[in-house]
């Protein structure tokens, strides 16, 4: 969930007490690095500790979903931002990993919610 705001760079935010993850899939690097170096850049100006910040990579954006999990409970991480590159093709991958991606999210939801 986006906290309104945040994407400012005069919004004050102190945010020294977070331990964040970035996860990020080695597809589509030099797309992925440039986000990458972007979501660092802004943890810092947000006053995340260097040394708060983990960073993980993924072989593809299929494997966001479970790894952003994994990595959370791994490192006990208040948030994880996962990074994917998915290019439309002449081929339906595209449409595949997508789908596939986006129930993952759907199912972790459903399955943190309490019963």
């Amino acid at each position: 969930m986006a906290v309104k705001g945040l994407g400012q760079i005069d919004q004050e935010y102190d945010g020294s007490n977070l331990k964040v993850g970035i996860l990020y899939a080695r597809w589509n690097r030099e797309i992925i690095d440039a986000l990458v170096e972007g979501a660092h850049k802004r943890l810092l100006e947000l006053k995340v500790k260097p040394e708060n910040i983990i960073l993980e990579s993924v072989p593809g954006s299929y494997e966001l979903p479970f790894a952003s999990a994994a990595m959370i409970k791994k490192h006990k991480l208040d948030v994880v931002i996962p990074i994917g590159v998915l290019i439309k093709g002449s081929t339906m991958h595209f449409e595949y990993i997508c789908d596939a991606v986006s129930q993952s999210w759907v199912d972790s939801r459903q399955d943190a919610q309490p019963r």
